[in-house]
């Protein structure tokens, strides 16, 4: 085999090594979507487990700071089990199962390797990031809401900060009030005057 110099192949070489830094690219974020989907099922499941026992055992919110501290003290290079965080995964499993309707044993079950069984339409809720997560369960009123707030931030690739101004500004209810396709069929005054036109 012919040791050729590396300017003698050089636009095979970069098409080539662009490929390469693609496919990087790409495993990195199916990588970090995995990683993201296994930590919110986590969420899930823990939130399922402190809901549950706090039911069963009548006990008081002090255990969840008990909780807390164990699992600090037993897993120090974790992040997640503050508790405040603790409270979001419990809130998080009781937002979405209480308006789901799930029973505590036909609910999302554990199948191979961890996966949980939900329908279709509820999938979306694994692939929005937990800090978000946070933001939609604290601020939706129903799960309509937030399902359209977390299909929005898929759909746009919005920030933590973008998704909490979108609730400031009521995104959701004004979402669909006089909505046209004007600003992509007309000039932008035309398309600006004729939803004004629309508003009134």
């Amino acid at each position: 085999m012919k040791d050729y110099p590396i300017n003698a192949i050089d636009s095979e070489y970069i098409e080539w090594l662009k490929a390469i830094k693609q496919q990087i690219r790409s495993t990195k974020i199916r990588m970090i979507k995995t990683a993201n989907t296994e930590l919110i099922h986590f969420y899930w499941r823990l939130g399922q487990m402190i809901s549950q026992k706090l039911k069963e055992q009548n006990w008081g919110d002090k255990v969840i700071n008990k909780l807390s501290v164990d699992l600090r003290n037993e897993f120090p290079d974790m992040q997640g089990f503050s508790r405040q965080n603790l409270y979001y995964s419990k809130n998080f499993y009781e937002f979405y199962a209480g308006q789901m309707h799930i029973s505590p044993n036909s609910s999302i079950v554990p199948q191979v390797e961890g996966q949980l069984q939900i329908a279709d339409n509820y999938k979306i809720i694994f692939d929005i990031p937990w800090g978000h997560q946070k933001v939609i369960i604290s601020k939706a009123q129903n799960i309509e809401e937030a399902l359209f707030y977390a299909h929005q931030t898929l759909s746009n690739s919005w920030s933590r900060s973008i998704l909490e101004n979108q609730f400031k500004q009521q995104f959701y209810e004004h979402y669909g009030q006089g909505q046209t396709n004007f600003s992509q069929t007309l000039p932008a005054l035309t398309a600006d005057m004729a939803q004004e036109v629309v508003k009134v």
